[in-house]
Order: structure tokens, then sequence, then C-alpha cells
């Protein structure tokens, strides 16, 4: 099966070009930096198990921006009316969840902008609520005979909210929309329905059937064109980015600049590459049936720092700068990303490719294979040395989770409609709540919200809960 990567879990900007020095910036040294810093950890709460309706919004934060504003949207309502349907609300004050959306499958992501939450339905409308009351602060729908459909998950930075609409024939747009508005900024015409966008100092770069391309940021006009087909993935690393492309047979390191590439690796007869950015150097693996490589370059001149080859299918669990995390059908392993040594083997079995995070200075990883007595273990590891702090039995796996204070919540691998909060200092189960099945999650405004995508059964609502109870809040 292919490798897979959706998007990073770091969040950019469109206020320009990263300056020299900068991370990202190459550097003489033919070794990847380290980060052993420990991220903060939240404090402990009692445990509570509750039961609350049905939910469903969008998720997205923690990686699924591609950008965020430095400056945030005004914390006012905005009241204005934009062209071709920016309409305003208020949105403060009154307590409006649960929030009734039929949320994009193509653009499937809650986006946080400043205090509001933004997110595209099956119908082609983008709509804006309060993230903290969930009331209406805007809807912009594109004016024409016929509903389009958003192609992309939205992304959103400095002030604008973009998406792709599409009207089902060949040609597409992509607007930018006033993120305190929703009023339209600009439009940009494209022949072919857009699958993914990223943004980076000051650009937009979006793939198409047999390129990649750039817009300005702030005028949507265009920047430059690379001719790359099949392009799946786009990792930046400082003033550069990392992208595969050839339906994961090759990649190149080009220059946000002019988009002109620095360097390129071809992996013929590759079913997926993955590409992720660790300061000065670019992870790379690469799948075939028989094996899978993994590899580190250096971003400026694509040097081959280390190279690791395991036989059958090996996949990235998770990823920083101190630890990657890779598992196979059977074990769990932690490498040094700097040098690929293996730092240490789960001595368990994990049944499959366990679902894993990486929290403060432990892995937490959910294993497949089922107890003697009908339960699953929720296992923290040392990232370092890979020996088990705690262990937690649970009656479900977990599916996905997002990580923030110290906590990981997480959907349940049945349909996906239970969510459970664990202490990853501790290893203690803070509370569990019932949500509509097909639940994902994220993480903005100091709540905790839940979704599913329209053609989920039932998925029309966008619900939050409170991170210290699971406590659904509720109009």
């Amino acid at each position: 099966m292919p490798l897979t990567h959706r998007s990073t879990d770091r969040a950019s900007d469109l206020s320009g070009p990263p300056a020299p020095g900068e991370k990202g910036d190459g550097v003489e040294k033919d070794r990847l930096p380290r980060d052993d810093g420990e991220r903060s950890r939240g404090p402990g709460v009692s445990r509570r198990t509750l039961t609350a309706g049905a939910v469903a919004i969008a998720a997205g934060a923690g990686g699924l921006v591609l950008w965020r504003s430095r400056t945030g949207t005004p914390a006012t309502p905005p009241t204005g009316t934009g062209p071709a349907g920016g309409t305003g609300g208020t949105g403060a004050g009154e307590i409006m969840w649960p929030v009734r959306a039929r949320i994009s499958y193509l653009g499937d992501i809650l986006v946080p902008v400043g205090s509001a939450l933004c997110f595209g339905e099956d119908s082609g409308v983008v709509r804006a609520v309060d993230g903290r009351t969930g009331g209406p602060l805007w809807r912009f729908q594109e004016a024409g005979s016929r509903p389009a459909t958003i192609t992309t998950d939205l992304v959103a930075g400095d002030g604008r909210v973009i998406a792709c609409l599409s009207r089902g024939d060949s040609a597409a747009t992509i607007v930018a929309l006033d993120a305190a508005t929703g009023r339209p900024l600009w439009r940009h015409q494209v022949s072919a329905a857009v699958p993914t966008i990223h943004g980076r100092g000051g650009l937009l770069l979006y793939t198409g059937e047999s390129s990649l391309s750039a817009l300005n940021a702030a005028d949507g006009s265009a920047a430059w064109t690379l001719p790359r087909p099949g392009t799946t993935f786009v990792e930046f690393a400082g003033p550069l980015a990392a992208v595969s492309h050839d339906h994961g047979q090759a990649m190149t390191v080009l220059r946000l600049s002019d988009g002109q590439p620095v360097w390129d690796r071809d992996f013929p007869g590759a079913s997926g590459v993955f590409t992720r950015s660790l300061d000065q150097a670019v992870l790379v693996a690469a799948s075939w049936p028989e094996a899978t490589e993994i590899s580190a370059h250096r971003v400026r001149d694509g040097r081959r720092l280390w190279s690791r080859r395991w036989r059958g299918y090996v996949t990235p669990a998770a990823v920083d700068r101190s630890v990657l995390v890779t598992t196979d059908l059977d074990r769990l392993r932690g490498l040094d990303p700097v040098t690929g040594a293996t730092r240490w083997t789960l001595p368990r079995h994990t049944g499959g490719g366990p679902q894993t995070w990486i929290a403060g200075d432990l892995v937490v990883t959910s294993l497949i294979a089922r107890r003697a007595d009908g339960r699953f273990d929720l296992l923290g590891l040392d990232r370092r040395t890979g020996r088990v702090r705690w262990t937690l039995p649970l009656p479900r796996r977990f599916d996905a989770g997002v990580v923030g204070g110290g906590v990981l919540y997480a959907t349940t691998d049945d349909d996906r409609n239970h969510v459970t909060a664990v202490d990853t200092v501790s290893g203690t189960e803070l509370w569990t709540t019932t949500v509509q099945p097909g639940s994902r999650l994220t993480l903005a405004h100091g709540l905790l919200y839940a979704y599913s995508g329209y053609t989920d059964p039932g998925g029309d609502r966008i619900q939050a809960l409170d991170i210290a109870t699971g406590r659904v809040i509720e109009r």
C-alpha cells in the first residue's frame, strides 16, 4: 500500500520569505540538529465518563491549517455584506452550539482564523462561526446557476480564507475571502479543479494535473509554474519546498522565490513517497511492494546523510526533531533522525500499524493486538529509550487524535463514536464522551471540536466539548 501524507503539523505564514539564518536555511554541517526540549504538560484532572448527543464538525488546526495569521481577525463580530454572497452575522454572546453544517467531504476541515472557525459545506458555501459561541459570522456562496463544489481543504492566513470552487466542468476558481467579513478579495481561474493548496512566504502553491504553480497571496496574480505531473505532497523547509510528484516516484526541492529546482531524486517503481522537513534536512520514505527505504537528505544540495532499508512495508508513524517512530505490521521502532540509527524496538507485538503520537518526552501508541481480557493497551514510551512509562488498558483502540496541553484526545475505532481524553504524563484516563459516528477532532480556542463529513450518518452538526470535563456545550 502507498505511503500517504496529508499535511504538516506546523503552521506557517504569508508575511514574506524567511530571513537568512531562520530555521530551514542551509548549513555546512552534515548532521540534523537536535531538539530534545520537552513540550508543555497539562495538569491532570479527575476521571469522568460522560454521554453526549451526536457530534459533527470539522477538524484540522494542528497540521491541516497550512499557514496562520499573525494578527488574527478582529474580536468584534463582522456585519458587512460582500458581493456574491459574503453575508455578515452577529456571533457574539449567546451560545449557539451545536451548529448545523454539512461539511464538504473534499474540504473537510475546520479552520481557526483569529477568533473564528471557518469551514466549507457540500453545497459550496464557505461559512464562519464564532469559535467560542458557535454564533454565525458570515457565509459566502459563489453566484451562478449551478452550485459549486469545494475541491480542497480551506487554508487561511493574514486575514484571508482561501478555497477552490468547481462547478463540475474542467474549470475552477481559487477565491480569497476576507476572514472578517467573507467578502471576496480576488479570484484566479484555473483549468481544472485543484486538489491541494499550500501557503508559505506570501505565496499560494497549488497542484494541477501536470504542474505545480504559485500565486501571490496578496492579489492572486500568477508567480510561477513548474512542470511536475502528479504532484501529491508539498513540505516546506525555510525558503525551499520539497515536492513529491510523478505519483510518488520522484521528488524535487525547489526555491519558493521563483519555483526553480535545486535538486531532484527519482524512486522508480515506488508506490508512494512521504517527505518531512526537519530544519536543514528532508526525510524521505519511499515504498515498493517488497521493501521500504527511509533516508535523510541535506536541504540545500540534496546530499544523502543516511539511508535505511527494510523488507516489506514500513511507514513513519510519528516524527519530530528528536525521534522518528516507524511501524510495520508487527513492530514499533524509534530511530535517531540525525543518524538513522535504531534507538529502540518495542518488544511487544503491535498487531499492525498502531496509531502513534509524540507528546512531550513520550511516544504514545495504541496497540492493535487485543489483550487476553479483550481490552487494548495504550502505551506511553520514553521517546529516547523506548522504555514503557505507563500502560492504560482500554475497551477500544484509538483511531485518530490530537495532543494539546499534555493531554491526548482521541476517537476510537468503533465507528469513531467515542472520544477519550488521556493525561499523557501519568497515563490516566480523564473522561470519555459518546459522539457521532465518523467523528474527527481539532483543538482551538480552548475547546475540542468533533465532526464528521456529510457522507457519514447524521453528519450535519458542529459540536464543541469542554476539554477539562468532556461536557458537550449546548445552547
